[in-house]
């Protein structure tokens, strides 16, 4: 039976994202605290490092659906920090850069395949800060099925749905 309210929410438990910690090889207490954790700069350089070596854009083609990201985090709140968007389909980032409000990249076949469908990761590193902020949702959404713009709400802290999935961001579409 579907309802028009919308879904009860309540703070996530210390073992529900365990999961989630060994797919981005993070420590537990990493995600099961609020959005931020601290992290030593150099681990957090290190981390960034990496991050841009595993993303790979796609060679732009006449004809590829551009998506268009739009954050709600003012960018004084990001500060220096580096950006990274991981899609959790492909395994990898498919964005590594300075924090912008809007985003574009550029969806491959890749991307596109089953509809689009994916589970993003959006993380701010911040090595001056010794700072990281994740933000991630159980429920995937077709972020890649063509061009279109898409308002992402990234939530101050991880919550749970009443249907039991993890709850760090919203999306929705922008006509």
């Amino acid at each position: 039976m579907r309802s028009d309210r919308p879904p009860r929410l309540v703070p996530v438990p210390p073992t529900a994202s365990a999961l989630l910690c060994a797919a981005l090889a993070l420590a537990t207490n990493e995600i099961d605290a609020m959005t931020c954790s601290e992290m030593p700069k150099d681990a957090i350089q290190r981390r960034i490092a990496a991050l841009r070596n595993a993303v790979k854009p796609p060679e732009p083609e006449a004809g590829m659906p551009t998506v268009r990201f739009e954050f709600d985090l003012p960018a004084g709140d990001a500060g220096d920090g580096v950006f990274v968007i991981h899609s959790q389909r492909l395994q990898r980032p498919v964005y590594v850069g300075a924090y912008a409000q809007q985003v574009a990249i550029t969806a491959d076949d890749e991307l596109r395949a089953d509809g689009g469908w994916d589970n993003l990761d959006f993380l701010l590193l911040r090595p001056e800060a010794e700072q990281v902020c994740r933000w991630t949702t159980d429920p995937g959404h077709p972020f890649w099925g063509g061009s279109r713009r898409l308002r992402v709400t990234l939530t101050r802290e991880r919550e749970i749905d009443d249907q039991g999935l993890l709850r760090g961001y919203a999306v929705e579409s922008i006509p």
